[in-house]
This record gives C-alpha cells, sequence and structure tokens, in this order.
C-alpha cells in the first residue's frame, strides 16, 4: 500500500499530472474491479422500495442478475472470456414473448417481469447463456452436447446467487428437461464429471470454439458434428481415469489437434526430466496437434509449470496460459489443481 503511493506521488512530481485526475483514475479502477458488488448492492437497495414500487422490483431482479454474472465471469470464465459475452442488459417488455440477441459486445434480454423473483432471475440468466454461449459456433457443433452445456454453465452461474433461486432452477426448468429427455440428461451427467476434473470451460469449450472457427461462414460439416461428440468421450475417459497412458491421450482429428499430459507419475519425471518430458509433448506438435495441455494436481502444479515453461521455449509455442481449478476426483476428494494451455503457433 504504501508503495503505491510513493508511485503516486512519483507521478504527479514528475510529470504534474493534477491530484484530481489521479483520484477519478483510482476511482475507476476501484468501480471496474468491484462493478459485480455494485450491482448487487445496488439491486439490495431497490429491494428496500419493491413493495410499493414496480421499478424497484425490476431493478431488483435486473441488477441482480447482471452483478451475479459479473461475479461469475471472474471466476467461471476469467481464462475464457471469449466464450461468451461477460454483460447483459435486462429490458422489460409486456409481452410474453421472449427477444434476445447480441449488441455491442452485450446480451440483450428483452423479456416480461414474473412475480417470481426466482424465475425472474432463471429465465433471464439462460435466455443470456442460450444466446451468448459460443454464439457463432454452436451451430457447427452436437447440439445436445450444446444444450448440456448451456444447462451446465446456467447451474453454476446460479448456484453463486443464492440457494433458493437454485432449487428453483432444478425443481421447475433442469428436471423437467431431464425427465423429457434421457439423452439430455446423461450427456449433461458426463459433463459434470469433465467439469470436476477441470476441462469443462478451458479445454471442451475452449477447443469447441476453435474448433468450430476453421469453418465459421461455411456449411456445418457431419465429420465436426463426430468429432466434437467423440471429443467429449475423449475428455470424459480421462477424466473417469479410463485412459492413463501417454500413448493415449492424444486427440489428433480434422479438427480437434489435442495433446494432454498428466504431470503424475513421479517414475516418468525421474527417467525423463523436465526436458525430456517436455521433447516428447512437443513431438506431437511434429505430427499436427495445435494446443498442449498439461496439468498437474497438488504438489505436481510446480511440475507441470516447469514443463509448461519448458515448451515455452520452443519457438512454435505461440503463447502460454495458465488455469487454475479446483479438482473433485471420483471420491469426492478435493484438491487444487492447475492446467497451462500451450497453443501452437498456426500460420
Amino acid at each position: 500500500m504504501q508503495e503505491n503511493g510513493e508511485f503516486i506521488i512519483t507521478l504527479i512530481d514528475k510529470y504534474n499530472i493534477p491530484l484530481f485526475i489521479i483520484v477519478v483514475f483510482i476511482l475507476f479502477l476501484v468501480i471496474l474491479r468491484y462493478l459485480d458488488k455494485l450491482y448487487l448492492i445496488k439491486s439490495s437497495i431497490c429491494q428496500l422500495f419493491s413493495s410499493f414500487s414496480t421499478r424497484a422490483q425490476k431493478g431488483v431482479v435486473s441488477n441482480k442478475v447482471r452483478g451475479t454474472i459479473l461475479k461469475s465471469s471472474r471466476t467461471i470464465l476469467k481464462d475464457n472470456g471469449n466464450l461468451i459475452p461477460l454483460d447483459l442488459k435486462i429490458e422489460w417488455i409486456k409481452s410474453e414473448e421472449k427477444d434476445t440477441f447480441i449488441k455491442n459486445g452485450r446480451v440483450i434480454v428483452r423479456m416480461k417481469q414474473s412475480v417470481n423473483p426466482h424465475e425472474n432471475l432463471v429465465v433471464a440468466t439462460s435466455e443470456y447463456i442460450k444466446s451468448g454461449l459460443l454464439p457463432n459456433e454452436r451451430e457447427y457443433l452436437d447440439r445436445c452436447i450444446m444444450d448440456a452445456s448451456s444447462i451446465l454453465l446456467l447451474r453454476k452461474i446460479i448456484a453463486g446467487s443464492g440457494s433458493h433461486s437454485l432449487n428453483y432452477l432444478d425443481n421447475n426448468y433442469i428436471t423437467p428437461k431431464f425427465e423429457a429427455d434421457s439423452e439430455l440428461k446423461e450427456t449433461y451427467n458426463d459433463l459434470v464429471r469433465v467439469d470436476k476434473n477441470g476441462m469443462f470451460v478451458g479445454v471442451l469449450l475452449n477447443e469447441y470454439q476453435k474448433a468450430a472457427t476453421k469453418i465459421y461462414g461455411d456449411y456445418p460439416d457431419e465429420e465436426l458434428f463426430a468429432e466434437s461428440k467423440e471429443f467429449l468421450r475423449y475428455l470424459y475417459k480421462i477424466a473417469i481415469d479410463a485412459i492413463t497412458e501417454t500413448t493415449q491421450l492424444d486427440f489428433n482429428r480434422d479438427y480437434f489437434k489435442v495433446s494432454i499430459f498428466l504431470a503424475s507419475k513421479d517414475f516418468t519425471l525421474n527417467k525423463h526430466g523436465i526436458e525430456g518430458i517436455a521433447r516428447k509433448a512437443l513431438e506431437q506438435v511434429e505430427q499436427g496437434v495445435e494446443t498442449i495441455y498439461v496439468f498437474g494436481l497438488g504438489r505436481k502444479i510446480d511440475v507441470a509449470h516447469n514443463i509448461a515453461q519448458e515448451l515455452s521455449k520452443d519457438m512454435r509455442i505461440n503463447y502460454v496460459q495458465e488455469h487454475l481449478y479446483r479438482h473433485q476426483s471420483i471420491d469426492n476428494k478435493r484438491i487444487k489443481g492447475a492446467f497451462y494451455e500451450c497453443s501452437v503457433y498456426i500460420k
């Protein structure tokens, strides 16, 4: 804190910047950092007047939804903000017909207000995800997986807004859908397992976007539909420990070109060392792999980090992105996890 104060004083003295400009700039940064909390506070203030003001009732919902989504974006989507616009605006209408579209990087949800605040929150968030999640790419991917992905992301966001809204979501939205569609339920359960392994947003949806972008503007391809289903099965097998051998951890197809390395075996590390493991990973680049993911759990996070750093020294690696998550094993044990997305430079 003292260092920050000294830095500000240096700016004022050296560049003769007016103090009020420095203050305004600092306030702007603070507001930007805690924007989600400001919307949630605004929602609470509106709640005080909601019993005798229709405008305040609408303010409760619109500010809570916006604050909840901004809050979730800092955790669920913080490393993959390009998958969905990270802001929305609710426009209240009298018609029963909802309308949702994207404008200036924000999802606009036009909907009728319900007397049930939990319904308002669920409907608004559902429409936000339905229209905002991979808006240009989802038509090229397996529809059932994208529908199940939307439900999982919806539940993850609503979970951050309280148990009452989550119960409303489960009882009135998710359960009826699963009762009507067993394939959707099965796909959702597979995605939950993948998510507990940290691979839902940062790997599955990330690679879905990359794959679909390759043919964006063209007609959908049945091969991409099939590969998107196969890619989920591949990640699910890793999540349930059905794939552990290094030779089985590559998924190199026409659209998906991925290799996953698990920094888990001391024997492999002792035998080959960090440089040897990195060389093995780079062999996949020669085979056309475009993204290498290096996973580590607990004390192996440092090993995964060192492998990624070694990979970054190769001129073919464009960037390395760190993703932190909370791993949940099949027996429900939780442990800190991290994976490093090493993206290959594509001409």
